[in-house]
């Protein structure tokens, strides 16, 4: 006789949400995310995310792991894996070696998911209010 749960069906694992990269630890939340915090001299980085299965390394996400789940995104990001990345830039201002890498501030970002004809959407909202970080403060 089997006495385990059984497994909740596609729809009701699906979680979406989203992570901003920063200089702590950074976890992801469900259906949107922010972050105000220090960041390495680098890019901006927020990663949205959608799937059944929960990856916490090394940044935070959900995937797809049902064969046959399509994913699409839209809005500010585009892409057709269970995560979509978007990346700020830098420049530098003359002669300055250090570089002015400069907050994403809000976007959001809708996937839609095709699985066994049938078809939702999930949208996540996020703000990047980072700072970077260029050594210790003077």
């Amino acid at each position: 006789m089997n006495t385990s749960p059984p497994i909740p069906p596609f729809w009701e694992q699906v979680k979406a949400g989203c992570v901003v990269d920063t200089n702590e630890a950074d976890y992801a939340s469900q259906n949107d995310c922010s972050a105000t915090g220090r960041r390495v001299a680098s890019e901006a980085v927020i990663v949205f995310s959608v799937g059944n299965q929960f990856y916490p390394y090394p940044l935070e996400q959900w995937w797809l792991s049902e064969t046959g789940a399509t994913v699409k995104w839209s809005g500010d990001c585009s892409g057709t894996n269970s995560s979509c990345v978007i990346r700020g830039s830098c420049s530098y201002n003359g002669a300055n070696p250090i570089p002015v890498c400069p907050a994403l501030g809000a976007k959001t970002a809708t996937a839609t998911i095709v699985f066994q004809g049938e078809t939702r959407t999930y949208t996540v909202s996020a703000f990047d209010g980072t700072t970077q970080d260029n050594g210790p403060e003077q």
